[in-house]
């Protein structure tokens, strides 16, 4: 398991344990807390440190900002945000006629004006 999951997990249910929530664990049972959790919320899913990590951090303060009673591993899950998306530039790719002739001859096409495609005009 990575460490920065469960340092992650760790950090945010302390946090949790500082506002006296109803249902909040035993300080003796805080660490089994933490192992069920981390296997609860990994369980079956892949995280990367560099996406996810603010997400997590993200979903604790909503947690604590929103919660009167203990949380549950899918409380957490669900008041994360969704993942980043990288964001593709519209960048317009300069046509090559001399490239797209060549791919055309290639596949026995004819594209010149007034030539059907497949050369049958």
């Amino acid at each position: 398991m990575a460490d920065w999951i469960k340092r992650e997990i760790s950090e945010g249910l302390k946090r949790l344990m500082c506002l006296g929530l109803e249902r909040t664990p035993a300080a003796e049972v805080i660490q089994l807390t933490a192992a069920v959790w981390l296997e609860a919320i990994t369980e079956g899913r892949q995280y990367d440190a560099q996406l996810d990590s603010p997400r997590f951090k993200r979903g604790f303060a909503v947690l604590c900002r929103q919660r009167k009673t203990w949380p549950t591993p899918a409380d957490l899950l669900e008041a994360m945000p969704p993942r980043e998306q990288l964001v593709l530039a519209k960048v317009p790719i300069p046509a090559n006629p001399e490239r797209a002739e060549a791919a055309a001859a290639e596949l026995g096409w004819d594209l010149r004006p007034g030539r059907k495609v497949g050369g049958r005009g």
